[in-house]
């Protein structure tokens, strides 16, 4: 059985926060993974909550991807990084960059029990980016 607050939509109190400011140029129905983001140039990228980095990993064409795994199981994967300030097994707090993008370009995916959810329906409403459409 699902736990409690896994029930349907997420409730106010499970939201999280956007990584960064930025607008959506790709949206989750078009990969269907998670959603990428236009922002400054060597941008910031914060996680969206408090968790541990469980994963970093390094591709040539794409940078660096961070995985950060949450509280309430959800795991948050930010890629197209140039740069990253953790390692694994650190903790990540929202007030704590993870590193900065690598262009002018971040791949945000949300995993809820391990079926990835479109990442605007999980932040906070207040925080939300234009959805690029």
């Amino acid at each position: 059985e699902l736990l409690p607050g896994f029930r349907g939509r997420p409730s106010a109190s499970s939201r999280y926060h956007m990584p960064l400011e930025g607008r959506v140029v790709q949206a989750f129905r078009e990969n269907g993974s998670g959603v990428v983001f236009e922002t400054g140039y060597l941008s910031p990228v914060f996680p969206i909550g408090v968790g541990w980095v469980r994963k970093v990993t390094e591709t040539l064409e794409r940078g660096f991807f961070v995985e950060v795994k949450h509280g309430d199981g959800t795991v948050s994967r930010y890629g197209f990084l140039g740069e990253v300030y953790v390692h694994e097994g650190d903790f990540a707090y929202p007030d704590r960059p993870l590193g900065v993008v690598k262009a002018r370009t971040l791949y945000l995916e949300i995993r809820r029990f391990d079926v990835a959810v479109d990442p605007l329906d999980v932040l906070a409403p207040a925080e939300r980016p234009g959805r690029g459409e």
